[in-house]
């Protein structure tokens, strides 16, 4: 369930107010932002105990089990933990995004896959300038290298029900540099949020193309030679303006991959990248 934080931004309620088992006893996760009115629960709790402390109830075991009642529920409230936000925003393309760029996937196959002869895959775009920038985009993501020995650049491919297959590109959150962001900015925190957990949250671009899935298509190719480890050429390539003629492969803006993700729609769970892009 998504909640609205204000006119531009929506999030899930979970991400706000949650309950956490620790043991064998509930406690309560809440975001700082509502952390006055947990103060407030807890003082209108206290004038409650005082206010029945004076009234005299006849039965002796109402009594008991009211100001038991009243002392758990100060109990559970006293143990809330609270949360900030930190948001690290991964930088944006200095280039205009345009969609409709991304016409197809280009595939160059050899017969046999070897050391020496390596599997090349990648978007197929209209222009070949826009793929330049595009790839050199991506290339920011593995800190300007071409060897993506460290899975940055997460190439996710997904087989829909309605003989498509969608093919996703993103960041991978568990990279090293999130890691560096979020340490700092706890470091920064540390006295003004003191006893508080960091919520980790960041934002990132995530492009997506869902194509056919035929038979005597080149993915099947791809996937029949290319499995999800084993190293291949992320490559872009330029659609060919003419018919029957092959796509132009920009080799020099290849990033070698060791790995890529391949899974069903149905087994692609609901926080995941690909769920967010849906054909």
């Amino acid at each position: 369930m998504k909640v609205k934080v204000n006119d531009h931004l929506k999030v899930e309620l979970n991400t706000l107010i949650r309950l956490e088992l620790k043991g064998y006893v509930p406690q309560l996760i809440i975001h700082e932002r509502f952390e006055k009115y947990v103060k407030w629960i807890i003082r209108i709790i206290t004038l409650v105990g005082i206010v029945t402390s004076v009234v005299t109830i006849s039965k002796w075991y109402f009594a008991l089990s009211l100001s038991i009642l009243i002392f758990l529920i100060g109990q559970f409230f006293e143990r809330t933990a609270f949360e900030y936000t930190t948001m690290v925003v991964l930088p944006f393309p200095d280039f205009e995004i345009d969609y409709s760029q991304w016409k197809t996937n280009g595939f160059m196959l050899p017969h046999v896959v070897s050391n020496e002869n390596r599997c090349y895959m990648g978007p197929s775009f209209q222009d070949k300038s826009y793929a330049i920038n595009f790839f050199k985009y991506l290339m920011q993501w593995n800190w300007n290298n071409n060897v993506d020995d460290g899975n940055r650049i997460i190439v996710s491919i997904v087989i829909e029900p309605n003989s498509k297959y969608t093919t996703y590109i993103y960041s991978n959150s568990g990279r090293k540099s999130l890691d560096i962001a979020f340490e700092e900015a706890a470091i920064e925190n540390k006295l003004s949020k003191y006893g508080k957990s960091q919520q980790k949250l960041f934002t990132q671009m995530i492009f997506c193309k869902t194509l056919e899935y035929r038979e005597n298509y080149y993915i099947h190719e791809f996937l029949a030679k290319q499995g999800p480890t084993g190293q291949f050429y992320f490559t872009p390539s330029v659609v060919p303006q003419e018919v029957n003629t092959a796509p132009e492969f920009l080799f020099d803006y290849s990033i070698v991959k060791f790995q890529y993700k391949l899974r069903n729609r149905n087994e692609i769970k609901e926080h995941e990248a690909e769920n967010i892009l849906k054909p």
